[in-house]
């Protein structure tokens, strides 16, 4: 049975054929284990440029309602127990290089303001794209050298058109609405966990203590709004009102909400 480590094991070899795209050479040094995937940076062979590769060792049985570009089924070969070879699951995307914001927020001693603001640009972007991401959190936000922010772990994206899923299979339920799990896939989908980074960041910039992340997120964002309302931030103020008064995470103003985070 195919699991992480012998996802690891099969990353760390020096040539990987993955069927349908081509070889590949990892960054052995960049490999990261995730819920449900191995993921590092790899360049494919006789093409200029980094990508990043993802391999499941969990089967998704929603893949068909997701993008498949550049995502092959039983790609790429992994040795089990016994010797026995079984092909997993790949995707590939744009490497994006920088670092995770989650990471930046546990070192502490950040600029604040300027990834308050570097979010906020990404999420109005995003809002006037009107793609879909379905796990929008801080370890899938790099914030890059020049500032800006991008969002990865698009491969499982859903597509526009997939508003009649049940989305239950991805996710993060810290920076989702509590029905997250009751609602369908559409513009909207985004919407809680963009309002509610925005706000814990926009707090942040006030007091970078006012993020104790050993409460439950409800107190940590009751936190946060009265410390934005001390503040005087009143546009991030009304947007976290507006996050706490949606339904199913559902945020009609969104964009003209966060428009106004960004104005001086």
């Amino acid at each position: 049975m195919v699991n992480c480590i012998s996802i690891v094991k099969a990353l760390q070899n020096a040539d990987i054929e993955v069927r349908g795209f081509g070889h590949i050479k990892v960054d052995t040094t960049t490999i990261e284990v995730g819920n449900s995937c191995v993921a590092a940076r790899c360049r494919v062979i006789g093409t200029e440029g980094d990508m990043l590769i993802k391999c499941y060792h969990r089967r998704r049985p929603i893949y068909e309602f997701f993008e498949r570009t550049l995502y092959y089924l039983e790609a790429m070969p992994v040795e089990t127990l016994g010797d026995r070879v079984e092909y997993v699951d790949v995707a590939f995307s744009e490497w994006v290089a920088g670092e995770a914001l989650d990471i930046l927020l546990y070192r502490g001693d950040c600029n604040y303001a300027a990834l308050s603001r570097a979010f906020d640009l990404m999420a109005l972007q995003h809002k006037r794209a009107r793609r879909v991401h379905g796990d929008i959190r801080p370890e899938n936000i790099i914030v890059t050298p020049a500032g800006d922010m991008r969002l990865i772990d698009t491969d499982l994206s859903p597509t526009e058109g997939t508003g009649g899923y049940h989305a239950k299979e991805y996710g993060s339920s810290l920076f989702a609405h509590r029905h997250r799990r009751l609602r369908r896939t559409d513009e909207h989908t985004d919407d809680y966990p963009l309002a509610l980074i925005s706000v814990l960041l926009a707090a942040m910039t006030v007091d970078a203590h006012c993020f104790p992340r050993i409460e439950p997120m409800a107190k940590i964002i009751t936190i946060a709004t009265d410390t934005l309302l001390s503040a005087g931030d009143m546009a991030h103020y009304n947007l976290s009102l507006a996050m706490q008064a949606s339904i199913m995470g559902k945020i009609d103003e969104l964009e003209e909400l966060i428009t106004k985070c960004l104005e001086p």
